[in-house]
């Protein structure tokens, strides 16, 4: 899908491939913009695991892609421990208890960064 040669126009120029310049080029797309990515890196890049929060669910939902992700098959996250201190004992969020449907995603960087591209982007989208 990566194209050999940069245009020489184009109308929005989303400059970066990671969970922001994607999500970027994915909504604008959506709105019938014409994008264009540029990524340095090849993917699957290395970088620590991704992981996501709920909040992050109504913006999957903004470019279609929860459904996508939630049949994916990546490990259901029902919350989080947070340690702001290393002298405190860790905090935990329970994103679940008040609505079961209200978890999130651990997701594997080398099957997301393969994935979310593949999965977001359009035809009207040159990466």
């Amino acid at each position: 899908m990566a194209i050999q040669k940069l245009p020489t126009s184009t109308e929005i120029l989303v400059i970066g491939g990671g969970p922001a310049g994607s999500y970027a080029a994915a909504a604008l797309a959506r709105e019938g913009f014409g994008v264009t990515l540029l990524e340095a890196a090849n993917f699957p890049r290395y970088h620590i695991g991704e992981s996501l929060l709920p909040s992050v669910r109504p913006f999957l939902t903004f470019i279609d892609a929860e459904k996508s992700i939630m049949n994916h098959g990546f490990t259901l996250k029902p919350g989080a421990a947070i340690k702001l201190n290393q002298y405190k004992r860790e905090g935990y969020t329970d994103f679940i208890a008040l609505n079961p449907d209200n978890g999130a995603w651990n997701v594997v960087c080398g099957i997301s960064e393969t994935y979310f591209p593949s999965h977001l982007f359009t035809d009207s989208i040159r990466i």
